[in-house]
C-alpha cells in the first residue's frame, strides 16, 4: 500500500481550481463569511500569489477586495494565524509565515487513453444516489464520537458510456445538514456549495492500494470478479481542523495509472546516504 499526506490541494484537489472558482463564486455571494475568505487567501498562498515572508494586503485593502467589514477580515486572518499560515507583526501587518512551504506535487491519478475501441473523449460525471448511514465505532475514530451518522453520496464517471471509476463521499452529519439544496447541479459540485456555507477545506490524507473487484464492484464498473482495481482513500479536515469528509474511489486498472513524484526534504538534500544496521 502506498500512503501519502498533503496540504491543499486536495483535496475536495485542486488549488488552482479553488482559486479561480472560489474567487468568482464565493466572492460574488451576497454574504461572505470569514471562513470563505480564509479559504481564498489560503488558496492564493498555496498557488504562489503570496509567498513565504511576503506581506499580504492590509485589512483595509482586504475589506475592499472582499466587500466585507473589518471584523470579518480580522476573523479570517486570525484563523490563518492559528493554522500557522500567517504571522502578525505589530505595527506592520500580516505576513505569510516563513515556515509555510508550498509542497511539491506528490501524486497524480491520471486517466490513460485513448484506448481504441474502449475509451473515447466523451466523458460524463454522474450522481447515482445517496444514503444516511449510522456510524460505527471505527467511523467515529475519524469523525469523532459526537458524529452519529454520515451521509454517503455516490458518483460514477463514464467515458464513451463505459464506467471509468466509482466514487463514494461520506460527509459528517453536521455537514450533511447544511446541504439544503439536493438538486443534481448542486450534488455534482458539493465542495463549492459547502464553502459558501462555511465548510472550507484545509488538508487531506490519502492512501492507495491495489485490490480485486468483488461482485458488487464488478457490476458497477463492468469488469470481471477478481479483476484488478486501484483503490484510493481520503480523509479530509476543514480550516478549523474538524474531520468532515471521507472519500473512497475505485478506478478500473485499464483506465487509470498512478504516478508518484518523490521529493527530498530540505534537511535531506545534500546529505550523504548512511545505511542503518538492521
Amino acid at each position: 500500500m502506498i500512503a501519502c499526506g498533503h496540504t491543499p490541494n486536495s483535496g475536495l484537489n485542486n488549488v488552482a481550481r479553488l482559486r479561480s472558482n472560489l474567487a468568482e463564486d464565493v466572492l460574488g455571494a451576497r454574504r461572505t463569511g470569514y471562513r470563505e475568505i480564509a479559504a481564498v487567501l489560503f488558496a492564493w498562498m498555496s498557488d504562489g500569489r503570496y509567498r513565504p515572508g511576503q506581506q499580504i494586503p492590509t485589512e483595509a485593502e482586504l475589506c475592499a477586495e472582499f466587500n466585507v467589514s473589518r471584523v470579518t477580515i480580522r476573523r479570517a486572518l486570525a484563523l490563518l494565524i492559528a493554522r500557522g499560515a500567517l504571522e502578525s507583526r505589530q505595527g506592520t501587518g500580516s505576513f505569510v509565515s516563513n515556515s509555510y512551504k508550498r509542497p511539491p506535487p506528490r501524486h497524480d491519478v491520471k486517466l490513460l487513453g485513448p484506448h481504441p475501441g474502449i475509451w473515447q473523449e466523451d466523458e460524463v460525471f454522474r450522481f447515482v444516489g445517496s444514503d444516511v448511514i449510522r456510524t460505527t465505532k471505527a467511523d467515529q475514530e475519524f469523525f469523532g464520537a459526537e458524529v452519529k451518522s454520515v451521509e454517503e453520496f455516490r458518483y460514477l464517471r463514464l467515458r464513451n458510456k463505459s464506467p471509468a471509476y466509482y466514487l463514494a463521499f461520506q460527509y459528517a452529519d453536521w455537514v450533511a445538514d447544511l446541504i439544503e439544496d439536493r438538486s443534481e447541479g448542486v450534488l455534482l459540485h458539493l465542495q463549492s456549495y459547502l464553502v459558501e456555507r462555511g465548510v472550507c477545506h484545509s488538508h487531506t490524507h490519502q492512501g492507495y492500494s491495489a485490490v480485486i473487484a468483488d461482485k458488487r464492484m464488478a457490476e458497477i464498473l463492468n469488469v470481471g470478479v477478481g479483476d484488478p482495481l486501484l483503490r484510493q482513500r481520503s480523509m479530509n479536515w476543514d480550516m478549523e481542523n474538524r474531520p468532515y469528509l471521507r472519500g473512497l474511489w475505485h478506478y478500473r486498472a485499464d483506465a487509470y495509472e498512478l504516478k508518484l513524484e518523490i521529493s527530498a526534504t530540505a534537511a535531506q538534500r545534500g546529505t550523504p546516504f548512511k545505511p542503518r544496521k538492521v
